[in-house]
Parts: structure tokens; C-alpha cells; sequence
């Protein structure tokens, strides 16, 4: 009874220290998408969703909405609470992923000290990602996933089918982009229990069986048969097809080979990846940990989509939590002497205490919306001087969203597939020209008949342009400079 209490207490301090450190490092600072997800929100209160853009002074285009659900949320937290009422919905979402990812390693029998372990080093590795994006729902999402299949492969848990039919819908209305990886995460249990029969029929010896389980989950069958009707759950929103055919033109586009996110991850850019890795691979190989065959091909199916984009880095730390916990479990339970697990939480806790205090200190005076980043003060000027028919204003792929927030008609923004081929077939090579546009910038602007160009003071563009007869410069701050086109 003393032992229960003991550790219901250490369950609830965990939780309440986890809240307080995910507040001390949820970003202030707004990202670029923010601004367009409060506008979208906004014209489908308006206009509800009819496939249309609103906000390009382009006419014609086509727009998917394919985090409907999330833009209209975030239009309503904004209209209550600003960007600060935004911020503490990150704060929130954040929470709550590395509390489950806490509580769902203890619901696997694993110890209060290695679930907190675990719980915190993903906390400081996640926070980068700690912003409003659609992404902090999907994280949740998939948390719930795997605990569900796992639930249910354990006991057939009704409950636990019925979670499974729910989750797709609310990707399907959130995050339609990720609404095909949510089905990626059974191949590893399904490949698993094709290996066993295969292995129990054949009566196969199989290397390393002493470190990797391959075990025979007789309920994947059923589970298997559930799964195409799981699979038509994403029609259970206004998006209809576009559900199952929007990230299959993205896909097949050129948008990712321009944008930073979609890069292969490197060294320098996320170490602590390759060092995760590194833990991984030698807790097998040297400390001899058992692994479940599904767990090591998760782990190489998310190691894989790391490496090709560096975005996927943040879905590799929330799904393979598990395995890491579990492996780590594993070694510190090879020590006898409980000190040295006593030992090594309380130093994580001092690091990443140490580490969301720092991090907060410098957030502190972090403005919502960066003046530099942004044309903060250009648009006023806009709004002023250039609100006419006959202006057609050009800006870059950064710029605007902003200009969308302020409801400047814009050329081009961050929603990249909005401007590819697939998505809008007359735009042709629009998005390629833009994201090169230091070399095609004299045929857009004749194309499109520009007459004014907003430019930050930094880009390549103003460099080319700043010097040349045919551009009288008519605006400039710190900066961001507006010129007008003279022919």
C-alpha cells in the first residue's frame, strides 16, 4: 500500500515538473504559417470550404484546405486571445504529447524513472517543434495510435478499435498531408506476424533470436481485416477525395525540392539524431537488450524518412520513444545498485532544468512577431499607398503570409502546393520560377504585369534590383524595402 502511494506521488510530481519545463520551452516566437492558418480560419467562417483561394490577387486558383479544422481552431483562439491565446495552445499541445509519451511508457509496465528519462530528453529534443503548427495534433494522434494497436493486439480491447476508427478522422479534418503514415505505423505489425507463421511453419532459425523477439500476435489477423474500413474513415470530412489524393500530388511535385524542411537531415543540423542512433545500435549489439522485431523495423522506417527530410526528425522522437525507453530500462536494470538509476534521473532533471530555465530567459522578450523576419512596418505603407486595382504587388515565398494576416492580396506565400502544377495545372512553372527567382525574376514580373516589389533588404533579389533604372526605390525601413517597377 505504502509502495502504490509512493509511486502515485512520484507520478504526479513527473507530470506537474513535465507541464512546468514544456511551458519554460514552448516557442514564443510565431512561425510564417501561423499568420495564413489565422486568415483560412477566418474565410471558412465566411465562405465555409469551397476550394477556393481568397487571399492571391492571381485569380482563378484552386485551394485544397488540408488542415481545415486546425485553421479554423486557431482563428478562434486568436479572436479570443491574439497571438498570446496562441502561445499558450502550443504550450498546451506540448504538454500534453510529452505527458502521454509519460504515461503511456508506465502504461507498458516501464518504471517511473525511465518513463521520466525518457519523457524529458524527448521534451528538450521536441521543443524546437513546439509551435502551432498542424503537426502538435498529429503527434498526439499517433501516440494514441500505436497505444491502441498495442492495447488491442494485447486483449482485443473494443475500445481500442473504436480509438482506431476515430483518429483517422481527425487527420483527415486536420492534417491531410500525414493521413497515409497513419496506416505506414501497422506495417510493423503486420510484417512481424507474417515473419512468425513464416518462421513456425517453416521451422526457421532465425540469428540474433536471443536479441530480437518475433512475436506471433494472433489478433493482427482480425486487426487486418478491420483496416480497409479504418481506411475509409478518412471520407468522414468535408475534404471528400481530396483526403486520399492530396499528399500523392504533393508528392509528385518539385515543392519539396525547394523548401529547407524537406532536405536531407545532416550533422550539423541535429546531431542528437545520429546520437539516438548511436544509443540504439549499441544497446543491441553490445549490451545485448531484447527488441521486438516490430520496434526495430519502426525505428528503421523512421530512421529512413529522417534522413531523406529533416521534418520527419520530429515524428522519429515522438514514436520512438518507446523503443528508447524500453532499451534504456533495459541497461539500467543490468546495475544491481538502484543508487545509479537514482543517480542518473536526478542529473536529467538538473540538465533539463537547467536547460528550459536558459531557454525561457531568452524567450522572455522574444516578440510574437518578428520585425526583422517580416514587414512589419511595409505593410502599413501598403495599406496607405498601394491598396488599388491597378497595383499588382510582388513578394517572396516568406513574405506572404504576413501580408495575408493583413489582408494585402499577395503573389505568392507558404502554401507551396497552392502554386504548383498539380494543384492549379495554368500555373505551369509559377512555383519553380519564385523559389528561382533571381534568375526568372524579369519574365514573372512581365508575365504578371508587376508594378511594385516588396523585398527584404538581405535577399538576393534587392541585391540585383537595387542598382537598376528600371526600379525607383519608394519605401525602405531596417528592413524591407518597396519599389516601384518603371517598365
Amino acid at each position: 500500500m505504502k509502495k502504490t502511494k509512493k509511486k502515485t506521488i512520484a507520478i504526479f510530481i513527473s507530470i506537474t515538473l513535465l507541464i512546468f519545463l514544456c511551458f519554460l520551452l514552448t516557442n514564443k516566437f510565431m512561425e510564417n504559417d501561423i499568420f495564413y492558418t489565422i486568415k483560412i480560419g477566418e474565410s471558412i467562417e465566411k465562405f465555409g470550404i469551397d476550394f477556393k483561394d481568397h487571399f492571391s490577387w492571381i485569380s482563378g486558383l484552386s485551394y485544397t484546405y488540408p488542415h481545415w479544422l486546425f485553421d479554423y481552431f486557431i482563428y478562434q483562439i486568436y479572436q479570443i486571445g491574439n497571438f498570446e491565446g496562441i502561445y499558450y495552445f502550443a504550450v498546451i499541445m506540448f504538454s500534453i504529447t510529452i505527458v502521454l509519451i509519460f504515461i503511456l511508457n508506465l502504461t507498458k509496465k516501464k518504471k517511473v524513472t525511465t518513463s521520466l528519462i525518457t519523457a524529458m530528453i524527448t521534451m528538450i529534443l521536441l521543443s524546437y517543434f513546439s509551435s502551432s503548427r498542424a503537426q502538435i495534433v498529429t503527434y498526439i494522434v499517433f501516440l494514441l495510435e500505436i497505444y491502441f494497436i498495442d492495447t488491442y493486439l494485447k486483449a482485443k480491447n473494443k475500445y481500442s478499435l473504436i480509438g482506431l476508427f476515430i483518429l483517422p478522422i481527425i487527420i483527415a479534418n486536420t492534417h491531410i498531408a500525414v493521413f497515409y503514415f497513419y496506416f505506414i505505423l501497422f506495417i510493423p505489425y503486420i510484417v512481424e506476424y507474417i515473419i512468425a507463421v513464416v518462421i513456425e511453419k517453416k521451422k526457421i532459425s532465425i540469428p540474433f533470436s536471443n536479441n530480437i523477439i518475433i512475436k506471433k500476435e494472433e489478433n493482427v489477423k482480425s486487426l487486418m481485416m478491420f483496416l480497409p474500413m479504418i481506411f475509409l474513415m478518412g471520407f468522414i470530412s468535408p475534404l471528400g477525395i481530396h483526403v486520399y489524393t492530396y499528399y500523392p500530388k504533393v508528392s509528385h511535385g518539385i515543392s519539396t525540392n525547394f523548401i529547407a524542411e524537406h532536405d536531407p537531415i545532416t550533422i550539423k543540423m541535429f546531431s542528437e539524431f545520429f546520437l539516438l542512433l548511436l544509443f540504439h545500435f549499441l544497446s543491441i549489439a553490445i549490451f545485448k537488450t531484447k527488441t521486438k522485431f516490430r520496434d526495430i523495423l519502426l525505428l528503421l522506417g523512421l530512421t529512413l524518412m529522417t534522413l531523406l527530410h529533416n521534418r520527419n526528425y520530429s515524428l522519429f522522437l515522438v514514436l520512438s520513444n518507446f523503443i528508447f525507453c524500453d532499451l534504456l530500462e533495459q541497461i539500467l536494470m543490468k546495475w544491481k545498485n538502484k543508487k545509479y538509476l537514482i543517480i542518473i534521473t536526478v542529473i536529467v532533471i538538473l540538465i533539463s532544468s537547467y536547460y528550459s530555465i536558459e531557454n525561457f530567459k531568452s524567450n522572455k522578450n522574444t516578440q510574437f512577431v518578428s520585425s526583422y523576419l517580416y514587414p512589419t512596418k511595409a505593410v502599413n505603407y501598403i495599406k496607405e499607398n498601394l491598396l488599388t486595382p491597378q497595383v499588382k504587388l510582388f513578394n517572396e515565398y516568406d513574405q506572404g503570409s504576413y501580408l495575408i494576416l493583413n489582408n494585402i492580396p499577395v503573389f505568392f506565400d507558404s502554401r507551396a502546393e497552392l502554386y504548383t502544377k498539380e494543384f492549379n495545372p495554368q500555373l505551369g512553372d509559377f512555383f519553380m520560377k519564385n523559389m528561382q527567382i533571381e534568375i526568372y525574376y524579369e519574365q514573372l514580373f512581365e508575365e504578371y504585369q508587376i508594378t511594385h516589389i516588396l523585398v527584404h533588404k538581405y535577399s538576393i533579389l534587392n541585391i540585383i534590383i537595387e542598382n537598376s533604372k528600371n526600379y525607383n526605390q519608394i519605401y525602405t525601413d531596417e528592413t524591407y524595402l518597396i519599389y516601384e517597377r518603371l517598365n
